[in-house]
């Protein structure tokens, strides 16, 4: 017996025989010595890195980022008008001018109206005619009445005057005097009655005339509207440029107003629509100069138009090409810059990382060999350069701790 199997025996002991038992015994002290390990270094402090930045002062100019893509390349061709297609006078890839005719409609209802108040028209002018000749030919017959009254008025009265002569020498007697003396009154009577029915009439046949005349100006006011509809049932372009038509659309066919009939692309009108942040609109000015990189290009174009109303958070801007690219699509999406007027001088510092600017931050200022400890803040970065906001001077070094 050895002395380690005495030992146990004595101690009450049984060794550990199975290889098994051991290997297991083995793998838990590791674990807890792993673990304890584990728990110790986590304990620890991460050693802190010094983050030293040195003052700079100069002038900073902004750039402004945006996106945008391209617009206006398109115009459609709607229908202003309604009818039936007659004729399509250009085709698809034709090239067009402004003013251009595409095609050419008929309206048999147009038609149909325009006939119609022709024809009443005619009708109308033709009743004012005959009114007129009849209103001539009462006019020569009141008067041939009036000449007629006239002269018989002037007849009895000289034998009114002779009668009273004679009535004075006896010849004639009073009652005969008198009867004359009627007679001129009722002639008087009957000639006043007719200038006053003459009166009456002229006035009806003026309001008859007056309105077969008001309903001529009429009707000759609605012929010429619709005459010049008829005339303009053609459909022409508003811009130049490639003429697109829809595919469906033949002779036959019958328009509405407001149908979609095709498209013509103006590339001389392509308009660059870009997005800029809002905090960008009060340095955007008419006239500035974009650089628009597109399809791994960069092309020049000047601000035309600046909306006035921010749009989430984006100001909108229009630009025009100084060159059009050689391939041009609609739609197009690009990314966009704007160099903006320079700052003046200012401090600044280049930070390896971001600094969140109106933040305070504390730092050891390393300035002629003296250390000074301040709290320190900075303005929005301008080309990765933050503004320091603090009484730091130009050369000093800013040392702070960071993990």
């Amino acid at each position: 017996m050895t002395y380690a199997q005495l030992k146990n025996e004595l101690e009450g002991v049984r060794p550990v025989n199975n290889p098994q038992k051991r290997f297991w015994i083995i793998v838990l002290l590791l674990a807890f010595v792993m673990a304890s390990l584990l728990v110790i270094f986590s304990f620890q402090k991460e050693p802190e890195k010094l983050l030293s930045m040195q003052v700079q002062q100069g002038q900073l100019q902004d750039i402004a980022r945006g996106t945008g893509t391209i617009k206006g390349l398109s115009y459609s061709l709607v229908s202003s008008i309604e009818g039936r297609v007659a004729e399509i006078t250009h085709q698809t890839s034709d090239i067009v001018a402004s003013g251009d005719v595409i095609m050419r409609l008929t309206n048999p209802e147009l038609t149909n109206q325009l006939e119609k108040a022709s024809k009443e028209l005619v009708e109308q002018n033709a009743e004012k005619r005959a009114l007129i000749a009849q209103l001539n030919l009462e006019q020569v017959l009141r008067e041939e009445t009036r000449l007629k009254l006239r002269s018989e008025i002037a007849e009895a009265r000289l034998e009114s005057h002779g009668k009273k002569r004679l009535s004075q020498s006896g010849a004639v007697s009073q009652i005969e005097y008198q009867k004359i003396q009627l007679q001129v009154k009722n002639l008087e009577a009957l000639l006043d009655l007719n200038l006053k029915k003459e009166t009456f009439s002229d006035e009806a046949a003026k309001a008859k005339v007056e309105s077969i005349a008001a309903k001529i100006d009429r009707l000759t006011s609605e012929r010429s509207r619709l005459a010049e509809q008829a005339t303009q049932l053609v459909l022409k372009t508003q811009h130049p440029g490639v003429l697109t038509l829809e595919s469906s659309l033949k002779e036959g066919d019958i328009i509405t107003r407001g149908s979609k009939l095709g498209e013509v692309a103006d590339p001389n009108d392509a308009i660059a629509e870009v997005l800029f942040p809002a905090f960008y609109s009060n340095q955007l000015a008419l006239g500035g100069q974009l650089e628009i990189n597109m399809n791994k290009s960069v092309y020049m174009t000047t601000i035309v138009k600046i909306y006035p109303k921010i749009e989430k958070n984006f100001v909108r801007v229009e630009a025009r090409f100084e060159q059009l690219p050689s391939e041009l699509k609609e739609n197009t999406a690009f990314s966009a810059t704007l160099k903006l007027q320079p700052t003046d001088e200012v401090l600044f510092v280049e930070s390896p990382q971001r600094i969140t600017p109106n933040h305070s931050y504390s730092y050891t200022i390393l300035r002629n060999g003296v250390s000074l400890d301040m709290s320190l803040k900075f303005s929005e970065a301008i080309n990765g350069k933050y503004p320091v906001i603090g009484a730091v001077q130009k050369g000093d070094v800013l040392v702070a701790q960071v993990k």
